[in-house]
């Protein structure tokens, strides 16, 4: 295969990431029957996983640019193979939560990696537009898969689930390997110690604001999604059947999102991210404010996801112009700023529902995303070029040879 296919690899990729990490949503029921366990314990596995991706990335991230992308790529979708079998054959919850945890950890190395990718191939114009169909492969590959899996689990059992994962898994694999171009490497800059990959990144004022960014933009999404339905049980009167459907077309406007993105963002364009963010500042206190009945709070939840999706284009496409210390440490931060993001907004939202309702909580996401979007204007040292992000000649190192 050819670089002609990397973009579908990747996309697809970044597709399994997020079914990954996400595929014990609809069969926890199942899943809880079966080991004997409460649903809110198994529930735990999502946060334990997340806090595994972090603490994981924290230790890889200056590791990541020392090999090809092709060979970590691979490595991190093998990774989700065997921890995916390991799911389905855990006897105890406890072994369970530690193969979930290697999958967590595989997942958001794996989404990292993605990201850095494709920062590798695509310049200019095109970065936009690449970061756009990654986006819509990471939320429309969870999109159709999820309800693949609860099938299996509602038919037979719940580790068939895991098993199609790692089999889809083990085929992207070997995809993936063959259409990343093998001399696809991070750029060729002098090597510098651990902890001075970690520094090189931190001590950028533009690639800090950006990473900020991601947390609080994330903090805000998690959030918002995790008391979506109790939300609209509560203030609407509506049973989670009726409320299912929201949840799908929030992911659609999410996907359609990258695509339309791509078409419009430059890799170094702060505007939109920034105007996105606004949005869904805005939309974050209507959607809890539930003005109209199921129809509009449908429409507004949908148009929440849409703007997301703009907002995760932009700012996947600003920090992969990173040229610092490799795409593979900002990358990797990137997830690690994300998966605390999971962490942090559900649990702010829940101290903030627990005392002042879901309005109030409505505010609280929507103050988080203002916050990012302040934080991506100041990150724009004049018009269209994130500081300390600007592109060298240098760094087109591998433009010329890589999708031929």
């Amino acid at each position: 295969m050819k670089g002609k296919w990397a973009l579908p690899a990747l996309s697809l990729g970044a597709g399994l990431a997020a079914l990954s990490v996400s595929i014990t949503d609809p069969i926890l029921s199942n899943m809880a029957t079966a080991l004997g366990v409460s649903v809110p314990l198994l529930g735990q596995l999502v946060p334990i996983a997340s806090l595994a991706g972090v603490g994981g990335n924290l230790l890889l991230s200056p590791l990541l640019d020392r090999a090809s992308r092709r060979d970590t790529l691979t490595l991190a979708m093998s990774g989700i193979v065997f921890s995916s079998l390991a799911c389905a054959i855990a006897p105890s919850f406890i072994t369970l939560a530690v193969a979930y945890c290697v999958l967590g950890l595989s997942a958001f190395t794996l989404l990292a990696l993605v990201l850095a990718s494709t920062g590798d191939l695509y310049q200019a114009e095109g970065m936009g537009r690449a970061m756009g169909w990654v986006v819509a492969g990471n939320v429309g590959i969870m999109m159709a898969g999820l309800p693949l899996t609860a099938a299996l689990a509602q038919a037979f059992t719940w580790r068939l689930a895991f098993m199609f994962l790692a089999a889809v898994a083990a085929l992207a694999t070997v995809f993936i390997h063959r259409a990343v171009p093998s001399g696809l490497r991070p750029g060729q800059r002098p090597r510098v110690g651990y902890a001075g990959a970690f520094r090189e990144v931190l001590d950028n004022r533009g690639a800090f604001l950006l990473l900020l960014t991601v947390g609080l933009v994330h903090s805000s999404y998690y959030g918002l999604r995790r008391y979506l339905e109790p939300a609209a049980v509560s203030q609407l009167g509506l049973d989670s059947l009726k409320v299912a459907p929201v949840f799908s077309l929030f992911n659609l406007g999410t996907a359609l999102a990258g695509v339309f993105a791509g078409r419009l963002l430059r890799n170094s364009d702060w505007r939109l991210p920034s105007a996105a963010a606004l949005a869904c500042a805005i939309l974050a206190v209507l959607v809890y404010r539930m003005p109209g009945g199921l129809a509009v709070f449908a429409v507004l939840a949908s148009l929440y996801g849409f703007a997301f999706g703009f907002l995760d284009v932009g700012m996947n496409s600003l920090l992969a112009s990173w040229q610092g210390g490799g795409r593979g440490v900002v990358m990797a931060l990137r997830s690690v700023m994300d998966s605390l993001g999971g962490v942090c907004g559900p649990a702010l939202g829940g101290m903030v529902v627990a005392t002042e309702g879901y309005r109030a909580a409505g505010w609280a996401f929507s103050a988080l995303a203002l916050s990012a979007a302040v934080t991506v204007a100041i990150v724009a040292r004049r018009p269209g070029v994130p500081s300390g992000l600007e592109r060298t000649a240098d760094a087109v190192h591998v433009h010329d040879h890589r999708v031929e």
